[in-house]
């Protein structure tokens, strides 16, 4: 080929390269498909397969077909500009970054976010390396959140989020939910970082809906109830039922008015908290949810429970018992928790013999399933304290003994204080008493916590001088 033709073909790829550009520009794409494909065609015979011309070509006919929505020949056509542009050095970088950024973007909107994950994470690289912060930047580390909050990776998601968010004001409701389930996954382990992330998911609410911000407030009130700080959750539990009340949502009201019943709960307002939770229930059987219906039932229960209503309690637990029991496989924990409230409530109606049956079944299935933790010593206890009540006291002596051991392996002073104590009362029970053990087991528990010393003098009343240890030191520690 002569110059002159070269000349020639170099003027017609330029004019066809740019005409093709202008159409993509406007959204035309029809029309710049058969003009972007004789562009890469030319570029080939006039530059080569790997000069930056063919480059930008495939990177044109990827962008058509991305936008087109033929995602597998997007992915593969710009996967082979990147090739190229990688080949041609740092002064191709900022192409590299934009190429690799669509290719994760077609592959995000496919919510293939696995797949997605590497080339993002290269694009935004890549924009780093070159310190260009433009939209595509922005893009990319929006993709790179994205695949990261797919796979429960949202400590790592909620920076790349708060990074786009600051460079452009669109990114509201990916920060609310990335800030979320962060905070839901801290909750237990760091709550004073979930309750900052909660506040912050908060004020990021005020631009999206109202379902939004009545789930961040009530986010904010259940990490106060659970690190012990349940007055700081009024409020915003408050306003959360406050909000759900005005808004259509059932689902939102509903848990609205758990969780404001909970905050009750957590600071021992039972009575308050019962209609609360009532309304709750009623609104979960409408909407035919099992699981809430369970555990929204359970906390009326406590409630229940803790306001006296104790025939109630029963009655409204043991209509879920057997729902909550077949559930037990993908929620053990909800129903263990409603099963020990049911015996709890069985136990304060007198029902002792109810409440052993129960009871015997769980503690067997703690055993079994989890020994020595947490909920298996609970309800060794809870099975001493109703054999107490039907006079079983030998088999009774023996699992307070039991979970005194038990406590002082988990290294608790507190509660192996009460379990010395509840030791001392159940000998002191006895008949005859067995004031020896009852002095020996109270002394034990003052010795882990001085402060019950007033509270075992009170119990004991006219009985203190049959525990003369314990006698002994209130009349050295007490004023009288």
């Amino acid at each position: 080929m002569d110059d002159t033709h070269v000349a020639m073909d170099a003027t017609a790829y330029r004019k066809m390269q740019d005409e093709s550009v202008r159409l993509i520009d406007a959204d035309e794409y029809e029309a710049a498909t058969p003009l972007a494909k004789k562009s890469l065609a030319l570029a080939k015979r006039l530059f080569g397969e790997t000069h930056f011309e063919t480059a930008d070509c495939l990177y044109n006919l990827g962008s058509i077909a991305r936008l087109t929505g033929k995602y597998s020949s997007a992915v593969t056509t710009l996967e082979k500009a990147v090739a190229i542009y990688e080949k041609l050095g740092a002064e191709k970088r900022a192409d590299v970054a934009r190429a690799l950024s669509d290719i994760a973007n077609v592959l995000v909107t496919r919510s293939e976010y696995a797949r997605a994950k590497p080339f993002a994470a290269r694009a935004v690289a890549e924009y780093r390396a070159i310190e260009l912060r433009n939209d595509d930047y922005v893009i990319a580390l929006s993709d790179l959140a994205r695949c990261h909050y797919d796979a429960k990776q949202f400590e790592e998601a909620v920076t790349l989020y708060e990074e786009a968010h600051a460079l452009s004001p669109d990114f509201h409701e990916q920060l609310f939910d990335s800030k979320t389930y962060l905070g839901l996954a801290l909750m237990a382990t760091d709550a004073e970082r979930a309750r900052k992330l909660f506040d912050d998911a908060v004020e990021v609410s005020s631009k999206l809906s109202s379902s939004q911000r009545v789930t961040a407030l009530l986010n904010v009130a259940a990490c106060a109830t659970m690190s012990g700080r349940a007055k700081d959750g009024e409020k915003p539990a408050q306003l959360a039922l406050d909000l759900a009340r005005k808004a259509d949502s059932k689902t939102d009201l509903a848990y609205a008015l758990f969780r404001r019943g909970d905050v009750h709960v957590c600071l021992d307002q039972h009575a308050r908290a019962v209609p609360l939770l009532e309304q709750a229930v009623k609104m979960v059987k409408v909407l035919k949810s099992e699981a809430l219906s369970i555990e929204y039932t359970r906390l009326l229960g406590v409630a229940l429970n803790g306001a006296g209503l104790h025939t109630r309690a029963i009655g409204c637990l043991s209509r879920v018992h057997r729902a909550a029991k077949k559930r037990a496989g993908e929620d053990p924990e909800t129903f263990d928790d409603l099963e020990f409230t049911l015996i709890d409530s069985l136990y304060e109606d007198e029902q002792y013999a109810r409440a052993k049956t129960f009871s015997e079944e769980r503690l067997a299935r703690l055993e079994r399933d989890s020994p020595g933790s947490t909920p298996h010593v609970k309800a060794i206890e809870q099975h001493a304290l109703i054999l107490d009540e039907i006079d079983e006291k030998d088999e009774a002596r023996t699992l307070y003994l039991r979970v005194v051991e038990l406590r002082q392996k988990n290294d608790d002073p507190e509660n192996v204080a009460i379990a010395w104590q509840n030791l001392a009362m159940h000998a002191a029970a006895c008949d005859p008493p067995d004031w020896a053990m009852a002095d020996d087991a109270y002394m034990h528990a003052i010795e882990l916590v001085q402060a019950n010393l007033a509270e075992i003098v009170e119990d004991l009343e006219d009985d203190l001088e049959r525990c003369p240890r314990v006698a002994e030191l209130a009349a050295r520690k007490l004023v009288k």
